[in-house]
């Protein structure tokens, strides 16, 4: 995202300009949102946000939190799930179908669908290194995530 682009979200959020946490720390709206997005952006990376933004970890953990739970209460009517129209379960068997039959490279079922340009980063492998090795990344890798149906097995990499 572009600076401008950061702006115009704040805005459109309703973000408040200054925000203090509860544990007293104070955050302009556009440093709470960046926080966010960055922290949002990987599990790992708290430490970096410390080093970078010049925050203790508690005060970025807070502003994050404070950051979810404004949006979530301000805006949650929008991010509700969907399971009575494009997830519902008559339309989840349709996919689940469609792609078993997509060809013989689809053996599986309970796949509904896929989660594409995610790369999880796993050991190398005793057999395919090839296959698995991400050169881009230069380490082993699963491209894909199957989403399997909610009465099926849990999410498995393919």
């Amino acid at each position: 995202m572009t600076a401008p682009e950061l702006f115009e979200l704040v805005r459109a959020l309703c973000l408040p300009d200054e925000i203090r946490t509860e544990g007293r720390h104070k955050f302009a709206a556009i440093e709470a949102l960046c926080l966010t997005c960055a922290r949002l952006r990987s599990a790992g990376v708290l430490y970096e946000l410390v080093s970078r933004f010049d925050r203790s970890a508690a005060a970025v953990s807070e502003i994050v939190t404070w950051v979810l739970i404004f949006v979530n209460g301000r805006w949650g009517h929008l991010l509700d799930f969907d399971h009575e129209h494009l997830l519902s379960p008559p339309n989840l068997e349709k996919y689940e179908h469609a792609v078993h039959e997509s060809g013989p490279g689809a053996p599986l079922t309970g796949v509904w669908g896929f989660i594409d340009c995610t790369i999880r980063r796993i050991c190398r492998p005793s057999h395919w290194q090839r296959q698995a090795y991400n050169d881009h990344k230069k380490h082993c890798g699963v491209r894909l995530i199957c989403e399997l149906s909610p009465d099926g097995a849990a999410s498995s990499g393919v």
